[in-house]
């Protein structure tokens, strides 16, 4: 979203400098065409639809769709909560690790470790590299699932607002949030407590139906 936002108001700075472009050019344009009594300015027709003065929009506030949404909260919560826990034990070992192979190289400089309890500790250390591994791929699979159980409720809320718009007969359903474009939103015009309401009804009854299809003692 962040991406989508900075090229966004990129193109917005272009098309900005471009109107002063046209609006400074076209002034002395005009400028010229009086000085020599001629009246060569091109006639530029905009053809704007024609159903734009009866367009009807709505907007959601996303932040409050993010924080209220059961379907998102569950995720944040279910897989935060592995991927921190996942994440504190990689930490926590990787620094054991680390302080272990310090020590050892201490010890072997200064000779105080025979060679028979180096060579163990080396094994220990690298047993331990190669569980960190595993970690990390787990780490990763965890993160991958979350992105994909995220994007499912993106696309969920999409359809969602595609029947909604056609239901209520809605042009345009715009996003305002943090980081958003839209400076200014009229709150007469925020669905946002319909719109969570309706989709937590939904998911929580789809999740009831999911809760009593499944086989007992699963």
């Amino acid at each position: 979203m962040k991406n989508t936002t900075n090229i966004f108001i990129g193109a917005l700075t272009v098309a900005v400098a471009i109107l002063f472009y046209l609006h400074f050019s076209s002034r002395q344009a005009i400028a010229d065409v009086k000085a020599k009594q001629e009246d060569t300015t091109p006639n530029y027709t905009l053809n704007l639809p024609k159903n734009l003065q009866g367009a009807k929009v709505l907007y959601v506030n996303i932040d409050s769709i993010n924080s209220n949404y059961h379907a998102f909260t569950e995720l944040a919560q279910d897989a935060g909560s592995s991927l921190q826990n996942q994440m504190a034990v990689y930490q926590r070992k990787a620094q054991d690790l680390q302080t272990r192979y310090a020590k050892l190289q201490e010890q072997v400089q200064a000779a105080s470790i025979s060679a028979d309890a180096a060579t163990k500790e080396e094994a220990s250390i690298n047993a331990g590299l190669e569980e960190l591994k595993r970690m990390e791929a787990n780490i990763a699979y965890l993160e991958s699932s979350a992105m994909q159980k995220n994007d499912m409720i993106s696309q969920e809320i999409a359809q969602y607002f595609q029947g909604y718009a056609k239901e209520k007969g809605i042009d345009y359903i715009m996003m305002f949030g943090t980081g958003m474009p839209i400076i200014y939103a009229n709150d007469s015009l925020d669905v946002t407590p319909d719109v969570i309401q309706a989709l937590n009804t939904q998911y929580d009854a789809r999740k009831a139906q999911q809760g009593a299809n499944k086989p007992a003692g699963k």
